[in-house]
């Protein structure tokens, strides 16, 4: 839930702070209360990265990454002038990414970053303004990656020792460390099943047809189409980096408890897609709110 005006007191003067490692307390408060609504999108640059939390500082960031916008913007639009905006995203991402030769092959750039483009349109239908839109997609997207790579031990996130959470800035697109992310991720899940319930564990294996890339590779980014789940997933992710991926796996959890009774009768991954998109606001407001209650546990630490 978000925070009641009360709980909201200290955001409001934090945000107002001129001290920059009042970022730590800011960061601490959100992760046990949440994000309140009226702030997100400040506290969500804030958190990433993208802009200090120093409100002295705030402003001449701000100019400056609006000014990259534009210069990436403008160089992708006279580069591939007949591009798409969804396009043009992925593109000028990956020129900030350092990562050009991936624009080689231009046609399959959406398909082969479509956990970007997936993330990208959530956070287009949540914010209005573009430059504000693109640099939340770049952040969550590395902060996300930076974060499953971690905890799948598959690289280091070197970050400042404050909160240890990564900095802002490029991340690796190897695509072969996402394959081992999946597998990595799945063998988590089924641990988590099998903890819950043998019987759960066991319709999984025996009916492998989990969307796990769609799940684990873009925070569940497009699977459903409520706002509400991502605005508090995604909050809830931002403000916990150690427990961020741990939070996909007890969703995914909750989500297999919910299937498995159709489980079997379902054939395909897009199957079980159309299936959850077919979930209610409120069936998946209480998936949430039990995966949450599970993270703050013992259960959820060994996750």
């Amino acid at each position: 839930m978000g925070l009641s005006l009360i709980d909201a007191e200290p955001i409001d003067a934090l945000l107002k702070s001129t001290v920059e490692s009042d970022r730590y307390k800011l960061v601490d408060i959100c992760r046990q209360f949440g994000i309140p609504s009226n702030h997100r999108q400040l506290i969500w640059k804030i958190i990433l990265g993208i802009v200090p939390l120093s409100y002295e500082l705030r402003t001449a960031k701000e100019r400056w990454r609006r000014e990259q916008f534009e210069v990436l913007h403008r160089t992708t639009k006279t580069m591939y002038p007949s591009l798409d905006e969804e396009l043009c995203n992925v593109v000028m991402f990956l020129i900030w990414n350092d990562s050009v030769s991936e624009l080689d092959d231009l046609e399959s750039v959406g398909v082969k970053f479509r956990e970007f483009v997936s993330m990208s349109a959530i956070i287009s239908r949540l914010f209005d303004d573009p430059c504000a839109r693109f640099w939340l997609s770049v952040g969550l997207f590395t902060y996300y990656r930076k974060s499953l790579y971690k905890f799948c031990q598959l690289e280091t996130a070197p970050g400042d020792e404050g909160d240890r959470r990564p900095h802002f800035g490029p991340v690796s697109v190897h695509r072969g460390n996402d394959d081992k992310a999946v597998v990595f991720m799945r063998d988590q899940l089924l641990a988590s099943l099998r903890r819950r319930s043998e019987h759960l564990c066991l319709a999984v294996t025996e009916h492998p047809v989990l969307p796990l890339h769609d799940m684990f590779l873009t925070a569940y980014a497009g699977i459903f189409p409520h706002r509400m789940f991502y605005e508090r997933t995604w909050s809830a992710m931002i403000a916990d980096f150690r427990k961020c991926c741990k939070l996909s796996i007890l969703i995914a959890v909750e989500l297999v408890d919910i299937i498995c009774p159709s489980l079997a009768g379902l054939r395909s991954e897009e199957e079980v897609l159309r299936f959850f998109g077919q979930l209610s606001e409120e069936q998946l407001e209480e998936i949430l709110n039990r995966a949450l209650e599970v993270k703050k546990s013992s259960f959820g630490k060994v996750c």
